[in-house]
């Protein structure tokens, strides 16, 4: 027997059905015994219907149209599949957040169970883990068929191979990657446009709907540090092209971020006084001035004043 083409339907169905119920039993057995009950009951319903002996193992069905999974990590967790909304129960949609930010490796399965049910004992955990994973397998299954969505091996899961995963995080990386090249070779125009569209990726604070999960708090600010690198870069970038207006406005995101960032703050008050805005400089140090007093208890640096200083004769003379 090669194909699906030649399992006849009463034994498809029953498979199925086999399927299903160990799927259903996974909380209290594990996944490889499921999968070997799987495969053992394929092998009885072939003999059943005269395949013989030796009929293979049910062959993973490739879906008829390609499968594209879409995943916005930064702001509101937002999971697609060809374009219609995946939900997920909480915990299962948290469970997959950990394996997409950790992708790179398989993921043991006593860490996510740590993770999400900590203090529970090793039977409870394996149990909550295996519904977390069967609820997230679910939706999935009609638009993959027979393809591992999520794969179990060495006591370890991870996220299976050749899975066409379109990710925020990743394009927002991309975008900052092909910027620093793009500065490295003094192409400062493109540079800015790869910067200006990983700022435009960046819709929010990564996973932002899950503030309160520990594990998300140091991937967050990871990647707001990341952030704040591209702002700056990008002002640079608007700096050297001599685009005052633009650097202006980079300059006030970024410092909305980091406040007491004195470069920034010194880059603020040249580009106003690039457009003429001598006023709006002065006032931007004291400003400035005012929040690190406040927050810091401290002043600006020498080379804040520095410019702040340069500013006055030319205020008095536009006065």
């Amino acid at each position: 027997m090669d194909t699906l083409d030649a399992v006849d339907p009463n034994a498809l169905a029953i498979y199925r059905a086999c399927e299903h119920l160990l799927e259903a039993l996974g909380p209290r057995r594990s996944r490889d015994l499921a999968d070997i009950g799987v495969n053992r009951a394929w092998k009885r319903i072939s003999v059943m219907l005269g395949a013989g002996e030796l009929a293979p193992a049910l062959p993973e069905a490739t879906p008829a149209t390609p499968t594209r999974i879409s995943v916005r990590c930064l702001g509101a967790t937002r999971v697609t599949v060809n374009g219609r909304p995946v939900d997920w129960p909480r915990r299962s949609r948290l469970v997959f957040m950990y394996l997409l930010a950790h992708r790179a490796r398989p993921v043991m399965r006593d860490e996510l169970i740590e993770a999400f049910w900590p203090g529970s004992s090793p039977e409870k955990g394996r149990n909550c883990l295996n519904v977390a994973l069967s609820h997230l397998r679910r939706p999935l299954r009609d638009v993959l068929g027979d393809r591992a969505f999520v794969v179990f091996g060495c006591d370890a899961y991870h996220l299976a191979d050749g899975l066409d995963l379109e990710v925020d995080w990743d394009e927002f990386h991309a975008l900052k990657r092909a910027g620093d090249e793009l500065m490295r070779a003094d192409d400062f125009a493109a540079a800015a446009h790869s910067y200006r569209a990983a700022a435009a990726v960046y819709r929010g604070d990564l996973f932002a709907d899950e503030p309160y999960e520990c594990w998300i708090s140091s991937l967050r600010l990871a990647m707001e540090g990341t952030l704040l690198r591209v702002l700056e870069r990008l002002s640079e970038c608007e700096a050297r092209l001599e685009d005052p207006t633009a650097c202006a406005a980079t300059c006030r995101d970024l410092l909305e971020r980091a406040p007491y960032r004195e470069d920034i703050h010194r880059r603020l008050m040249r580009c106003y006084a690039a457009l003429g805005q001598e006023s709006r400089a002065v006032e931007h140090f004291r400003a400035c001035e005012r929040t690190l007093s406040r927050d810091l208890g401290t002043g600006p640096g020498e080379a804040t004043r520095a410019v702040y200083e340069q500013l006055l004769p030319r205020l008095a003379a536009a006065n």
